[in-house]
């Protein structure tokens, strides 16, 4: 019997120990919250191509589909333990690291099965009073993000390090937040590692029907100008074969990333009711010190109403632009201009639920990429979605 089968077949029976022991304990399922979700997507994409000044469209149109099985275990009113696995963006045959940014799998490959990886496995514990909030391992996005908007990181991204989030209630109606925590980016045997540091502090209100959120934060990478670009489809970048920079600078003599990226970031969110429909504001703006040029992005959205519960609906419009230095173009929305930085435009979106757990959505991004050279090509895309929820 050679060592894997022997692995495996440890890995095994420590598995069916582990559920032997879970099943003898009292009641512990009564605390087990099993959750997911499955989504279909039809996606119809226009790609402008240019050939000298005159331009032609690459279209392409793929059905994709998004499945996540997460579970939650409290132990104690202090501590709880998450694990989460989905589908994710497979490339290639020779892709052995999945996206960071998409858990989408397209409909390909000859019928072959989809891959299924680890997206999230983190614990959570909460001190103080329940005010403080400590997370370690493989998370969700834990900071504040206005309007869920994806101007910094896409919202499928799941950070890896820890991360605290601290609340205080000045009153029934106003509470002050403070968020910081540290990510790897890459773990480097023979070097440092670079890391992205976050931190926010802010406020939350309410008056009477008015809410509003203001904050401020900082996102700081340790140095990346000795590193090669955050790209999940190049394994081992080289001088020679860096990887794509998905829109931020390069040293063209290194390969690797021409800025530091020092982000200062500024957000804000209104919601008040007119017509007896919930109305929403929200902008995010960001620049980045660590770059001479090119080196701004915001987004500014509304949304009206909220589709939460079975019959109710709700529509949304965002513009943003993204310079070709403003943030790091692998970790932001890989849909909007075919994804990275170097681009603007706007996004509408529909969304409808029929019943409960089940979500409709439509989504038209129209924008134009290359923003720093003379002639900006547009890139249109289309998404249908059905998603039930678990």
């Amino acid at each position: 019997m050679n060592r894997k089968v022997q692995a495996i077949l440890g890995l095994a029976g420590l598995l069916a120990l582990g559920l032997a022991s879970l099943a003898a304990a009292d009641g512990w399922y009564d605390n087990l919250k099993v959750f997911g979700d499955v989504r279909f997507r039809e996606e119809m994409i226009q790609d402008e191509i240019l050939d000298g000044q005159a331009g032609k469209d690459q279209d392409r149109d793929r059905q994709r589909i998004r499945a996540r099985l997460g579970v939650q275990a409290p132990v104690d009113d202090y501590w709880k333990a998450t694990l989460r696995l989905a589908t994710d963006d497979f490339s290639s045959l020779t892709d052995t690291q999945g996206s960071p940014i998409s858990r989408n799998e397209t409909l390909s490959g000859g019928e072959t099965p989809k891959p299924i990886w680890l997206d999230e496995a983190f614990i959570e514990y909460k001190a103080i009073f329940n005010i403080l909030k400590l997370t370690a391992g493989k998370m969700g996005l834990p900071m504040e993000i206005v309007g869920g908007n994806k101007l910094i990181f896409k919202d499928d991204l799941t950070p890896e390090g820890i991360y605290g989030n601290f609340v205080l209630n000045l009153a029934d109606s106003a509470s002050v937040f403070v968020n910081g925590g540290g990510f790897w980016i890459r773990e480097v045997s023979s070097s440092y590692d670079p890391m992205l540091y976050n931190a926010q502090v802010g406020t939350k209100m309410k008056l009477d029907d008015l809410k509003f959120t203001v904050g401020v934060g900082e996102n700081y990478c340790t140095d990346l100008t000795k590193q090669f670009p955050i790209d999940f489809a190049t394994a081992a970048p080289t001088v020679a074969a860096p990887g794509s920079g998905y829109g931020n600078s390069l040293n063209p003599r290194t390969g690797t990333y021409a800025d530091n990226y020092y982000i200062a970031q500024a957000f804000a969110e209104l919601t008040y009711p007119i017509f007896d429909l919930p109305f929403k504001i929200y902008s995010d703006n960001a620049i980045n010190n660590g770059a001479t040029h090119f080196q701004k992005a915001y987004i500014v959205g509304l949304v009206i109403n909220k589709a939460s519960t079975q019959g109710t609906w709700e529509v949304g419009y965002n513009w943003r632009l993204s310079e070709k230095n403003s943030v790091l173009g692998a970790f932001n929305d890989d849909d909007f201009a075919g994804g990275g930085v170097n681009n603007k435009g706007s996004v509408i979106t529909a969304a409808y639920v029929p019943a409960d757990g089940v979500k409709t959505v439509l989504t038209f991004f129209r924008s134009q990429k290359n923003l720093d050279q003379a002639v900006n090509p547009w890139y249109n895309r289309f998404q249908a979605d059905v998603q039930l929820s678990f």
